[in-house]
């Protein structure tokens, strides 16, 4: 089993209890309001690794169609659940079919994208941008460039995690075509992006 199955294997697994410590829609919605100030009303957001859903029902309830998407059959099934008046599917970003999106949202997931296949994953979020469309992503800062298998869930299960250095980031997305309209810390390691295609 290659290190993205084992993943989400991992997230499966724990669906409901990662769902009850991190998938509260109750908590602080500073950076999606960030967020949501740089696209326009109504436009149709894609909210990947979704989850429990709270992301994309924060955006439904702001008047945004959105699409929350997600590898993990069991988080699907908790937003399905909790979130009824949503859209929800079992997907992840390289089965989408639909492009044309005014934002994305990607809070908490590069962190589980190697090394190898980061540049590839952003390149495809940015096809699926509508043209001065903005992703929001969140990074895992650190001195090096680095990945490792960890258990984060505390079951035995290995999930992967990576640290990328602010300075390979901005080369990455600048090589991408992304510009950066803000950024700032979020906690620790945790670091925001809002960027324009």
């Amino acid at each position: 089993m290659n290190d993205s199955k084992r993943t989400l294997a991992s997230y499966n697994k724990t669906a409901k209890e990662y769902v009850a410590n991190f998938g509260q829609y109750k908590w602080d919605k500073s950076l999606h309001n960030l967020f949501i100030q740089n696209i326009a009303k109504g436009v149709s957001i894609l909210d990947v690794g979704c989850g429990g859903g709270q992301d994309s029902e924060f955006f439904r309830r702001k008047g945004f169609l959105q699409l929350g998407i997600d590898p993990s059959h069991q988080m699907i099934k908790i937003a399905q659940k909790r979130f009824p008046k949503c859209q929800f599917k079992v997907q992840n970003i390289f089965s989408v079919k639909k492009s044309n999106f005014g934002g994305i949202w990607c809070h908490r997931v590069f962190h589980h994208i190697s090394l190898k296949e980061q540049s590839r994953f952003l390149q495809r979020i940015y096809s699926l941008l509508k043209d001065r469309g903005v992703l929001f992503i969140s990074v895992r800062h650190n001195r090096n460039d680095e990945e490792s298998m960890i258990d984060m869930h505390e079951t035995g299960d290995l999930i992967l995690q990576k640290n990328i250095t602010k300075k390979t980031f901005s080369e990455l997305i600048k090589k991408i075509g992304f510009k950066i309209i803000s950024k700032g810390e979020i906690s620790g390691k945790w670091n925001y992006y809002i960027l324009e295609k």
